[in-house]
Order: C-alpha cells, then structure tokens, then sequence
C-alpha cells in the first residue's frame, strides 16, 4: 500500500498519465472526424458543385486541423515529459485544456458541414460527437485545467 499520507504524489502522476492517454483519444477521435469532414465537403453536390469548393467550408476544415495540431503538439510534449519521468502537471493540464477545446470545436464544426447528415444515427459522425463531448469533460474540462494552470502559476 505505501505509507501513510504518502500516495497523493504517486496518485497525481497516474492522474497525469491517464490525461495525456484522454488527450491522444481525442487527438485521434478529431483527426477522423476532420477526415470525414474533408471527405464529405469532397462528395456532397449542392447546386451542381461540391460544397468544399466554398471558401466556408475549406476554413472550417483547415481550422479543424490547425487545432487538431495544436492539440498534438502539447499532447506529444506531456508525453515526453512524461516518459522522461520529469515534471508534467502543467504540460499534462495545458495538453488536456487544448485537447478539450478541440473536441468541442471539432464536433460542432463537422456538424456545422455534414448539417442534417451528421445527425442520422446511421452515420459515424453520430457516434463521434457524443464521444467527444464525454471526452472532453472526462478527467476535468478545459475550464479545470486552466484553473489548475492559474493555480500553479500563483495567479
């Protein structure tokens, strides 16, 4: 068991771990959401041409895969940090910050394309989004960890 009043340290670190493991499911749960959406705005016709051939709908595209990326990288970065058996409580609380942000955004943003389709139980982005919305708020929201941030900051 250890000893006494001493297991909230080892606790932490595992409460580190499990986030940035919560962060690369979001990672890659919003990389195939963007990837679907890329795929739809390619296929679906409205008007005799393809939707993604609207200005719209590229940037919600490219601003699904700037955050996506923005998220990897400090996801990547409490990895790192992580396996090198250093300090992660901030990289680990800003990776899961931006991570939750991003499942949010990348959600509504392909519901904002796919419009009526992504609400067909038969199609995977209706699987995906509650996904996501139970991700993001698995082992604290963006607002927790931004508190958590603040607080180590002395802020």
């Amino acid at each position: 068991m250890g000893e006494l009043n001493k297991g909230w340290p080892l606790l932490q670190r595992a409460l580190q771990k499990a986030t940035v493991l919560q962060c690369a499911e979001i990672d890659g749960a919003c990389s195939e959401v963007q990837r679907m959406s890329v795929e739809y705005a390619k296929d679906r016709v409205q008007y005799g041409v393809p939707i993604g051939i609207h200005q719209s709908i590229q940037w919600k595209c490219v601003d699904m895969g700037d955050a996506i990326n923005k998220a990897r990288i400090l996801t990547h970065t409490a990895a790192t940090a992580l396996a090198d058996d250093e300090p992660a409580l901030l990289e680990a609380a800003l990776a899961k910050a931006c991570a939750s942000q991003t499942a949010r955004f990348c959600a509504y943003e392909a519901h904002q394309i796919f419009s009526g389709a992504g609400q067909l139980v038969e199609h995977p982005l209706s699987l995906y989004s509650p996904r996501l919305k139970l991700m993001e708020a698995n082992l604290g929201d963006a607002d927790y960890h931004l508190n958590k941030i603040a607080e180590a900051m002395d802020l």
